[in-house]
């Protein structure tokens, strides 16, 4: 057991360290489907019954995260004496935890089709502008991707399992919260209906749109328990300005039914 396990990690993150894209990701797809297909054959060679069940499938899976980009000028829609408050103009690495849900169907125990949804927070630092002044302060964003799931396994007797696994779908607007102490000091005017509070030394509000959100991973389940790490791509656009932030995310997690 321990050794199928040094294996699949070293499968994980070498996997990952050399995935570049999300075209790359839908290669690795490609040849895992491939795979399957060459032990269905397989198994129908040595005269058994390869396996037609289809079961409803639920996959709880908590994660951990490092995101960086490089993040365009955005307006808050926030002002003190006529100067606006910018956020960005900077590269940022941020990092937190997520938990993802996703719901479907197991295919004849080789395929999983579904939906799924994930809550994540990152926490850094980043750069605002008031004016001419330019300084840096804390940050949280939290983000809940929604997006269409396909996983492949490689089902064994023994119950671990190798599986890939891609995602592709959106992101509603995201929430932000910057943090400084110098906040306090400033008499904040809001633009319009904009959704923002100002709270002390903290400036909450949303942005105004989401955007497009992709994974792609590697990984092994073990009896029902997964262990999958891979890569993130979510970008955002305004006023022709598109941020693109990239992700590596390590995840743990209890499959229900399958």
């Amino acid at each position: 057991m321990k050794k199928i396990l040094s294996i699949a990690s070293v499968l994980v993150f070498s996997t990952v360290l050399q995935a570049q894209s999300l075209t790359t990701a839908i290669e690795y797809l490609g040849a895992a489907a491939s795979a399957n297909a060459a032990q269905k054959q397989y198994q129908q060679a040595r005269g058994e019954q390869p396996s037609t069940k289809v079961a409803f499938q639920m996959d709880v899976e908590l994660s951990g995260r490092v995101h960086w980009g490089s993040n365009s000028i955005l307006a808050t829609g926030i002002t003190y004496k006529t100067k606006p408050l910018k956020v960005g103009g900077n590269t940022t690495v941020f990092g937190g935890p997520g938990i993802n849900l996703n719901l479907g169907v197991r295919i004849n125990d080789s395929y999983f089709v579904g939906v799924g949804a994930q809550f994540e927070a990152n926490f850094g630092n980043t750069k605002v502008t008031l004016g001419s002044e330019k300084y840096t302060v804390k940050a949280t964003n939290m983000a809940v991707p929604i997006y269409g799931v396909f996983k492949i396994y490689l089902p064994s007797p023994v119950g671990v399992s190798p599986y890939f696994d891609i995602a592709l779908g959106g992101y509603i607007p995201d929430w932000y919260i910057l943090k400084d102490d110098s906040f306090k000091d400033y008499e904040w005017l809001v633009e319009g209906e904009k959704n923002i509070k100002i709270k002390g030394n903290e400036l909450h509000y949303r942005a105004e749109k989401g955007g497009f959100y992709g994974h792609a991973a590697v990984g092994v389940d073990i009896n029902h328990f997964q262990v999958s790490a891979g890569y993130e791509l979510t970008t955002y656009t305004e006023d022709s300005n598109t941020r693109k932030f990239h992700n590596i995310f390590l995840k743990v997690g209890y499959r229900i039914g399958g």
